[in-house]
């Protein structure tokens, strides 16, 4: 066990009281070890969200992935209020999977070139606290350290789940069309990892 590794657990098993509450309530201890969740968010960066502030903008080229640890954020397309994002919800994650895509070697397309514009203006409500990652940096360690990918990809499949069932619980008003493409896209990301488990468990044996 190399040192690096040998701090890695040190520091997991010696994370702050809210970062361990983090790992629990945010439902990650389902998908990522501690040393996984650890490394994730050790990456980000954790600040305090202003009640009004923008937190992205509809048409604008998405380079951070955000998660919401505190408050609630309200979506608008198109003058309306299309959604509300909860607390303990990743904002931007379905863009920086596409970067991601396009980041792999022989993808055939630059990342930067096709980065995704945002498809609503997300507002904090009544402001909160928020976790941000930028995309270049959060891809390198995702390349390097495929397990905290595949953590990744699959909360990410639980989280734009859970989404979908608060819209249906709220009553929004998102079209059919939109919620029927949350689904679609949780499963692809929910089939591509369970993929990739078992590639990984057929290496092993």
């Amino acid at each position: 066990m190399t040192v690096k590794l040998l701090i890695d657990y040190y520091e997991a098993d010696h994370m702050p009281d809210e970062m361990n509450l983090l790992y629990r309530h945010g439902h990650f201890c389902h998908t990522f070890s501690k040393v996984q969740f650890n490394r994730f968010f050790k990456l980000g960066r954790r600040r305090e969200l202003a009640k009004g502030e923008v937190i992205m903008r509809a048409g604008q080229p998405q380079t951070k992935l955000y998660y919401t640890e505190r408050g609630e954020c309200t979506a608008m397309a198109n003058r309306r209020e299309v959604g509300n994002i909860l607390s303990h919800r990743f904002v931007g994650e379905i863009s920086f999977l596409q970067y991601l895509k396009n980041s792999k070697p022989g993808a055939g397309v630059s990342p930067c070139d096709s980065r995704a514009r945002a498809s609503a203006t997300v507002i904090a409500k009544k402001g909160g606290v928020i976790w941000e990652w930028d995309h270049e940096d959060l891809t390198r360690l995702l390349l390097e350290e495929m397990d905290i990918s595949n953590a990744f990809q699959s909360y990410c499949a639980f989280d734009l789940g859970m989404k979908l069932m608060a819209v249906n619980d709220q009553k929004t008003g998102l079209s059919p069309y939109l919620q029927a493409k949350v689904t679609t896209v949780a499963k692809n990301v929910g089939n591509k990892t369970n993929e990739k488990k078992e590639r990984g468990i057929k290496q092993t044996k």
